[in-house]
């Protein structure tokens, strides 16, 4: 393994931090390997003669061995017939990183049409600007990413993962960690088994670390992780886009056994297509629009379980308090299903439904199916609505307030993306109502135009070389007048940045996203605040086109929320309004001011 010791050394040291702690002594020794990878060799790597011979990647490995660095042909493609499975570590990089045209990695077919999986990693991985693509020459679906070495670290920028049975990701050994920045996924699992597509499968593996950050994922149908009653350590979204996806962490994602959770600064949009049963006396007339108390569902988004499970004291597995940090906060959780899902919805389900009445379970606690009483049970007639991000275990953390736990300052806000990934309605009825699934479903014209070919290719062209391969990935960007666009820590867009190259720039550099005294949003300005530097009050001036609601926020340089300023309905004009800081230290701020649905933020200095 890749610097066995410093890892080891890491994780005895994260066992007594802070998850941002963990975070930057893993993303540390993340750089310090690029470092290292600079002074290997680098073995250029000559693609395929496709089809009169296959597994030049393959060959070039057995020759050359771990010590090196595989340099890959921007636009080119490698077959493989093996799955890459090697016992020594692997570096895998195109010749420009990134780029639009990357080298693409997918399994070949034998002459009886069969292929394998595209990895069965055994040791660590760092791979940069590839392409893997999970389809092979005739248009089937191997297994895409898959590991079977314990302890193993796999490392993927600037990459892009298209297609694979069921999952992108399958850890199939312990102690594995996954670091994934700046890469887009699309279109995992087939129609065929839509309960068994995953972002990642842990398959009852205990994992170290899984970090994604600036990675878009989207048109996957079941959920993002699944533990499998396995104990994830470290779990960190930051500037995540999901997109297209019937169910998110529920379902699979304990986080009963996951101590240490960072969820922020992320947009999930389109999801929970599934919704959820609720009693039809409790949602009224409401329908799918619905967003109240539960009555039915006993959860959602996170975890399906109830809160007396979860802080039950006799599981040897579950971590205390002084173990425990869940952070769940500037995201955005919107996105309700488009009306032509809903309608696919209401045709697959026009006949009445009725469940269990919640109320007589919890009166007969102790009344087995088996047993004939169980047929006389009072039901409850039930119809589908759409599950909030805020489902019974996490209001029922905020109603204990624990203090481990932080799920403030998230959003439910539908955003204008700018290519938004089509026909996930024919998806749905596929699944529903058992028809032949279209071949592949991002694009539906590639759909009505090309269903009988068997080939697959991210572009138009043949499957050894299409230009701009990346470009067959969505440009899931979003609408600047959007609550979503300011509402990540320090006034930065929600979800990837990378569709906005101008804040990831300011992002990187750690500064803040700030509001120029020019912009004006319907007569809404916020000026510069004054005496800035300041000490320990300054005042806030704002101008306002029309009457509003208005709210203060400041937040510190991590991110956390120091203070909050109610300001009520203020009337057409200029207002002035004092912060004082007394309470607080030295150092930079952000003040963030939203008057109805309109936001500007600012950056201000304390000097004590």
């Amino acid at each position: 393994m890749i610097m066995n010791d410093t890892i080891s050394n890491i994780r005895q040291l994260a066992e007594k931090s802070s998850l941002t702690l963990f975070l930057t002594l893993i993303l540390t020794l993340f750089g310090y390997q690029s470092l290292q990878a600079e002074d290997l060799p680098r073995v250029h790597v000559e693609p395929d003669n496709f089809p009169a011979q296959i597994d030049a990647l393959n060959i070039a490995i057995e020759e050359h061995g771990g010590d090196v660095v595989y340099v890959l042909e921007n636009g080119a493609t490698y077959f493989i017939e093996a799955s890459l499975a090697f016992d020594h570590p692997l570096r895998l990089e195109a010749e420009e990183v990134p780029s639009d045209n990357p080298p693409i990695i997918r399994p070949g077919t034998d002459l009886e049409g069969s292929s394998n999986v595209v990895a069965m990693y055994r040791d660590d991985l760092h791979a940069r600007g590839i392409f893997f693509y999970g389809i092979d020459d005739l248009g089937g679906k191997p297994q895409n990413q898959r590991t079977t070495g314990e302890g193993i670290r796999l490392v993927y920028e600037h990459c892009y993962l298209m297609g694979g049975s069921n999952y992108f990701w399958w850890l199939g050994a312990e102690g594995t960690t996954l670091i994934i920045e700046d890469s887009q996924l699309a279109n995992a699992g087939r129609h065929t088994s839509p309960g068994n597509q995953r972002f990642v499968d842990l398959r009852g593996n205990d994992t170290d670390t899984l970090i994604v950050r600036n990675t878009s994922i989207y048109n996957q149908s079941s959920h993002l992780l699944r533990l499998g009653g396995a104990i994830l350590n470290h779990l960190y979204f930051d500037h995540v886009t999901v997109y297209n996806f019937y169910n998110i962490f529920g379902g699979g994602f304990n986080l009963k056994l996951s101590p240490d959770v960072t969820i922020k600064n992320s947009l999930f949009q389109n999801t929970r297509l599934d919704g959820a049963w609720e009693s039809k006396a409790l949602v009224g007339e409401d329908g799918y629009d619905y967003d109240g108390d539960r009555y039915i569902a006993q959860g959602g988004m996170f975890w399906t379980q109830t809160w007396e499970d979860f802080v039950n004291p006799d599981d040897p597995d579950q971590p205390t308090d002084a173990d425990r940090s869940i952070v769940i906060k500037n995201n955005n959780f919107g996105g309700l299903p488009d009306d032509q899902i809903l309608a696919i919805w209401d045709e697959i389900n026009e006949e009445e439904h009725y469940a269990t009445d919640p109320q007589w379970i919890w009166d007969n606690p102790d009344i087995d199916p088996d047993d004939p009483v169980w047929e006389t049970r009072d039901t409850v007639e039930i119809v589908r609505i759409n599950l909030p991000a805020l489902d019974t275990l996490l209001r029922a953390w905020r109603d204990h307030e624990k203090p481990w736990v932080d799920i403030g300052n998230n959003i439910n806000e539908n955003v204008d993306i700018e290519d938004p990934p089509g026909s996930m309605a024919e998806s749905v009825r596929a699944w529903w109502f058992e028809l032949d699934p279209p071949p592949h479903y991002d694009r539906w014209d590639d759909i009505t135009s090309y269903s009988l070919v068997r080939y697959y290719h991210p572009a138009p062209g043949n499957p050894v070389a299409s230009e701009a391969t990346a470009s067959w990935f969505r440009n899931l960007a979003y609408n600047s007048d959007s609550q979503s666009y300011t509402h990540a820590e320090n006034g930065f867009p929600v979800g990837n940045l990378n569709y906005f190259p101008e804040k990831r720039k300011l992002w990187e550099a750690g500064e803040t996203s700030i509001t120029k005294d020019t912009e004006r949003v319907d007569g809404f300005s916020l000026k510069a605040n004054y005496p800035n530097p300041f000490n320990p009050t300054t005042n806030v001036v704002f101008e306002l086109g029309e009457t509003a609601e208005v709210q203060i926020q400041v937040f510190d340089v991590l991110g956390q929320l120091v203070a909050v300023l109610d300001l009520g309905t203020k009337n057409q004009g200029r207002h002035e309004v004092t912060f004082d800081a007394s309470d607080q230290s030295s150092g930079v701020y952000l003040l963030r001011m939203q008057a109805g649905d309109q936001i500007k933020t600012r950056q201000m200095t304390l000097i004590k």
